[in-house]
């Protein structure tokens, strides 16, 4: 009998540490889903309105962009806690295979993040974990390396920090990626892909707003956004897990899992 138990015990345990390894970090039907009017100021100092409309699908988000009288721009991102990272093209570039975001939270040296590729909606997103400087620069390994849909890698990634703006190339075993990564407080949101780095925006909800910044990758341009929902458009900020501060993008931001 008492083998039985302790067997039931592990297997229960298995089962336990299985479901908390694939729980996603992210979710997308908590609020932040809706419409949001834009106020914006490019590096060029250039202010801007327009929409913003974010729709949750599964564990990630659809996001589409009208900014001024420039054509629609669309996204894929992910959240983690109050940071909401979305990859996208320019519009007048032309779409790269291997689009995804990747969102880490920064802790010193360790970079622990969540990951998918565009139009994955119905799986956990993957699980890396970079470790190296804690500037952001130079190159890491991985130390964790888990793919939505089961199975690991590893390799290292190589970081080029410039202000806020971080370059991200992925070496792995048989693949190379590249990216653009915005800093936010303690979260590094990077959007990849296979041969050019795409778009990068990174917004932080303060249960009242989104405030973030984008940027189009290296050599492109940037800027700051605030986006506030628009009544009626369902967005409701206030049913997100509300800050601790009273501004939760310039502090550590506590991973989901």
């Amino acid at each position: 009998m008492l083998p039985d138990i302790r067997r039931c015990f592990f297997t229960t345990l298995l089962l336990v540490a299985a479901c908390l390894l694939a729980a996603p970090a992210s979710w997308a039907g908590d609020g932040l889903s809706g419409l949001y009017a834009i106020d914006g100021r490019s590096n060029g100092g250039e202010s801007y309105t327009g929409e913003l409309a974010v729709k949750g699908r599964g564990h990630a988000f659809d996001a589409s962009w009208r900014r001024g009288d420039g054509a629609a721009e669309n996204g894929f991102g992910l959240l983690l806690n109050h940071v909401l990272g979305v990859a996208y093209w320019p519009g007048n570039e032309a779409l790269d295979n291997g689009l995804g975001v990747v969102i880490y939270r920064i802790d010193g040296g360790t970079l622990d993040g969540i990951w998918l590729p565009q139009g994955v909606y119905d799986r956990a997103p993957g699980h890396e974990v970079l470790s190296g400087a804690p500037d952001l620069t130079g190159r890491y390994e991985i130390t964790l390396g888990r793919n939505p849909w089961g199975g690991y890698y590893d390799g290292y990634v190589e970081l080029e920090r410039t202000g806020d703006h971080v370059k991200v190339s992925w070496h792995l075993t048989s693949e190379v990626f590249v990216g653009s990564g915005i800093k936010i407080g303690n979260v590094l949101a990077v959007a990849y892909g296979y041969t050019h780095a795409p778009a990068i925006a990174a917004y932080c909800s303060n249960g009242r707003q989104l405030e973030g910044a984008w940027w189009t990758g290296p050599t492109g341009l940037s800027g700051e956004e605030t986006l506030k929902p628009i009544a009626g458009g369902s967005a409701e900020l206030s049913h997100l897990p509300q800050p601790k501060t009273d501004d939760p993008c310039h502090t550590p931001i506590a991973a989901n899992w």
